[in-house]
């Protein structure tokens, strides 16, 4: 938030919140020493269309003179001579005689380059009252005015440099005359104009903030016509800055700029240069690191409260702490007029808020984990135990649960072997390896029998202590943890987790009773999730072996076909390889592999076994299988995803196959696969009516039916496995 401050991203939406700031406090009453002479649109009406003959503001001059202005601020340019050069002799005289008017100067185009040099912008074009106005005034000001990114006037230009003289703004030049203060008495810093003894503070070195006065309504205000016609008496002028200007819409050059309170004219915001230095009241921006120290008090604040005060009051504190920072900054503006930084102070709370509220709900949510994690861990062992069995890697999915759940560095599983009845090692995990050497491994195979034993787990919370693992010089974990694995009063196994691993705690290795007490009800869902899984393997191995003698069963009753349903499974599983198929996608193809051919077993010997091409009857005959397959394998629930790779094995790729005439995609994709492993260990199997083909030419065949008999993405994936070698004649 520093870094977003310092870098002014915040400037404009700050403006803003300067802005109301200045409406809460409203404009001040403006000095007693300022008066105003507007040219009014009465004065138009009176007068006639402006410009006026120059010999009127020569009147008002001499009035002014006369009833005592101490100084005389001309808001009206006299560029150029007029045709009455007897009423240009005449304001010249009156500006002489008067002494004390100041006329101003205009840099006619946009000042662009303010940066860089010293506290005032140079110009190279500048708009004069004529010499003989100039050498009679007291002294010229600049009326230039540099807008605010947003559009808003909120400052005044310290002074414009061109050729080699200096101007002040004009209102600045205002009230330097009337106060009396000479050259030497000002002095100019980066970050404050000395005058005498007001210090007024600069915003980059060469602007000062306008303390905005209501001197529409609330100063001495005259109408120019009634000035010189004598209807305003004298004493309201006597020892006064008396500007004089435009006041109402219309005129030529019509000068009305944005300021936070509403449009005001030229003259007007000049009279409240003028009044920031008569008042003596600055408005100045907080030092911006300061404002940093503020930022980062602020976010240390809110975020002590949000993390150790309880959860209703905190955000109610913060809120606190928020409007008090709002009081404050309005407070401080309207009291000494210091502007502090609004919208990165409140960023730094609302951010310092968001973030702890995030804390909290990270905190919030590692607690209510630890205390429920015994439950989600039983409930994912039990999952695991119901639906995680038919994964190839079933045993790492039920042993990373525990090890996850409890959070361990590594760990031992130790089965019973049945014909020995040894407690041997089938599983070893992350550091477990490492230490299970020397030494160790005999203590280690030492412990857990006894463990196993007793019966009962054993929690070693740090092995330097422990009697038996404290003598051991080598490697050694820092902390063991060991249950035995038993299911229905028999021990079948143990389980050791080696070291505590902690997120964030790199240096954390010791389990505790916590971890002891979830260890044993996980160890139990464990033993069943691992006696399940060696019962389903069981089952799993019996029905692929059941199947398996099926398939060779129809093999066995033609002699040329023996091994078939073996080698179309294995080229039917190279070409799933070659196109990316998941596990269990490949597990049903194999099956359906096996099977393919199930239907041969309602068809007669003879025609199986016929030493001669079949005759038209007997192939009629003998294209029934796939139909007569996907019959046999109705009734088995278990395998109806695998009937129409049974029954559509035989289908062609262009529709001319059978028993359905499928075509294209409508073919389902292990048929299709099927049918190009069958053909191919058809064409080089050796039949009574032929010799088999050599692998090269068989290959070359199927590839002239891609897109007839088979798919051709079936057949690019044959070609790919092919060529790697992996469609050897089993």
């Amino acid at each position: 938030m520093c870094l977003i401050f310092l870098s002014g991203l915040l400037e404009y939406p700050e403006l803003t919140f300067i802005d109301a700031r200045y409406r809460a406090r409203g404009e001040v009453s403006p000095s007693k020493d300022i008066a105003i002479v507007g040219i009014t649109q009465r004065c138009l009406n009176q007068l006639g269309k402006f410009p006026w003959p120059r010999t009127y503001q020569a009147d008002l001059i001499d009035f002014l003179k006369k009833s005592g202005a101490k100084c005389i601020v001309m808001d009206i340019f006299f560029p150029q001579a007029d045709q009455d050069v007897l009423a240009d002799q005449r304001l010249a005289s009156s500006i002489k005689n008067a002494g004390n008017v100041i006329l101003p100067a205009f840099m006619p185009y946009r000042i662009k380059n303010i940066a860089g040099g010293d506290n005032f912008v140079h110009v190279e074009n500048l708009v004069e009252s004529m010499p003989d106005f100039v050498e009679g005034a007291a002294s010229q000001g600049h009326i230039n005015m540099i807008a605010d990114p947003d559009g808003v006037y909120r400052k005044a230009l310290l002074g414009i440099r061109y050729s080699e003289k200096i101007f002040f703004s004009l209102g600045i030049e205002a009230a330097l005359k009337f106060l009396d203060i000479a050259p030497s008495e000002i002095v100019i810093n980066p970050d404050y104009l000395q005058l005498r003894g007001r210090r007024m503070p600069l915003i980059d070195s060469k602007f000062m903030f306008i303390n905005f006065s209501d001197v529409e309504s609330k100063a001495a205000r005259f109408a120019f016509s009634d000035c010189i016609k004598g209807l305003i008496p004298e004493a309201n002028f006597k020892d006064k800055i008396v500007f004089v200007g435009q006041t109402t819409q219309g005129l030529p050059n019509a000068d009305i700029l944005q300021t936070p309170f509403k449009e005001k004219y030229g003259i007007t915001i000049q009279a409240n240069i003028a009044n920031t230095i008569l008042e003596n009241f600055c408005i100045r921006r907080a030092d911006k690191y300061i404002t940093c120290f503020w930022i980062i008090l602020l976010s240390i604040v809110t975020c002590i409260i949000m993390i150790y005060i309880r959860t209703w009051e905190s955000p109610a504190l913060v809120l606190v702490v928020f409007l008090g920072m709002c009081f404050f900054a309005i407070n401080t503006f309207i009291s000494s007029g210091i502007i502090i930084d609004f919208v990165p102070l409140s960023l730094a709370i609302i951010c310092g808020f968001i973030c702890s509220i995030l804390f909290r709900i990270r905190f919030t949510d590692k607690l209510v984990k630890a205390k429920e994690l015994e439950l989600d861990s039983i409930l994912q062992a039990g999952k695991i135990t119901s639906e995680g069995l038919n994964t190839d890697n079933a045993q790492d999915v039920i042993l990373a649960t525990l090890i996850n759940s409890i959070g361990a560095r590594g760990l031992v599983l130790r089965r019973k072997n049945e014909k020995s009845g040894a407690y041997e090692k089938r599983y070893v995990y992350g550091s477990a390896p490492n230490v299970l050497k020397g030494v160790f491994a005999d203590a280690e195979q030492k412990f857990t029998e006894d463990v196993i034993k007793a019966g009962k787990a054993v929690l070693v919370s740090d092995t330097q202590r422990d009697a038996v693992f404290s003598r051991i010089a080598q490697a050694k974990p820092h902390s063991i943890i060991c249950a035995p694995l038993i299911l229905k009063g028999e021990k079948i196994g143990a389980v050791t987790l080696i070291d505590k691993l902690i997120t964030g705690q790199p240096q954390q290795f010791n389990f505790d009773e916590e971890d002891l007490k979830l260890f044993l009800i996980l160890t139990q869902q464990t033993a069943i999730s691992l006696e399940n899984l060696r019962l389903f393997e069981e089952v799993n191995d019996l029905f692929l072996n059941s199947i398996k003698a099926l398939a060779e069963t129809i093999d066995a009753k033609d002699p040329y076909t023996h091994g078939h349903s073996q080698r179309v499974t294995a080229y039917a599983l190279a070409i799933c390889n070659e196109m990316g198929f998941c596990e269990e996608a490949k597990k049903d193809i194999m099956i359906s592999a096996i099977l393919h051919d199930i239907g041969k077993i309602g068809i007669k010997d003879v025609v199986l076994s016929k030493p001669a091409r079949l005759t038209q009857e007997e192939k009629e005959l003998f294209d029934q299988h796939p139909d007569i397959g996907s019959k046999i394998m109705k009734p088995i629930n278990q395998l109806e995803n695998i009937i129409p790779s049974i029954r559509h094995h035989h289908e062609a790729y262009d529709g001319t196959g059978y028993p359905d005439k499928l075509k294209g995609e409508h073919i389902p994709m292990a048929a299709r696969i099927i049918a190009v492993a069958d053909t191919f260990d058809a064409m080089t199997s050796n039949r009574p009516y032929r010799k088999a083909m050599p692998t090269e030419i068989a290959r070359k065949e199927i590839n002239k039916l891609s897109g007839k008999q088979f798919d051709p993405k079936v057949v690019d994936a044959f070609n790919k496995a092919y060529e790697k070698d992996r469609l050897k004649k089993q």
